[in-house]
């Protein structure tokens, strides 16, 4: 199975955010870095619950929804080059099911399970439709450096009562980045209004 590497600026950004947010959370949660010999991946077990920990370009963050969706239709060429015309072409039609999704006024889970018909095999899900994450933490760097610009922790839980009505973009990844176009399958993400992703704002619960 083909697993992407990450460039080694990306590799040093993941784990200082890891060790930033150790460092910023308050000691009466008795957090424990915890991705390096458990089996869940999760990176931070806190009094409170586990925290995930990702670093971010965007002020409005992105929530990761579905990890891994290898398409039943194959878009690996012979040569083991991606088929990028096919890849796309995967990315519109599901991002089109996923319109016609929400506005039959299903919910997020429904349509998580809706995708499925698309998977090859079952869909591995994001931090989001995994309930073993309660918190998710975002770290913003300033452009290609290691200050950071700001950072916040996200309710889960509360996102996940939010009605899809309520504007919530869900959509496929382009993968179309320099660093992307060797990968063969597919992520999608899940976007919040302002308004629903500081009413999940639980920042100060932690710090």
């Amino acid at each position: 199975m083909f697993t992407q590497t990450p460039s080694p600026f990306t590799h040093k950004r993941v784990k200082h955010s890891e060790q930033f947010i150790l460092s910023v959370l308050n000691k009466n949660l008795n957090a424990v870095k915890n991705n390096v010999s458990n089996k869940l991946d999760v990176d931070i077990c806190t009094d409170k619950g586990t925290l995930d920990v990702q670093y971010t370009n965007s002020e409005i963050p992105y929530v990761d929804f579905i990890s891994f969706l290898s398409h039943k239709d194959s878009c690996v060429k012979v040569n083991g080059k991606r088929d990028d015309f096919k890849f796309y072409e995967q990315v519109r039609e599901m991002n089109s099911a996923i319109e016609i999704f929400q506005s039959m006024g299903y919910s997020i889970a429904d349509i998580f399970r809706c995708l499925g018909v698309y998977a090859e095999k079952e869909i591995k899900p994001g931090k989001f439709m995994n309930d073993r994450y309660n918190y998710i933490a975002y770290v913003k760097y300033v452009p290609k450096t290691f200050d950071v610009e700001k950072y916040r922790f996200l309710d889960l839980n509360f996102l996940r009562n939010v009605e899809v009505e309520k504007n919530v973009t869900i959509k496929f990844n382009q993968k179309n980045r320099w660093n992307s176009m060797n990968d063969f399958y597919h992520s999608a993400y899940l976007r919040f209004p302002k308004e629903i992703i500081d009413a999940a704002d639980v920042t100060q619960d932690f710090i």
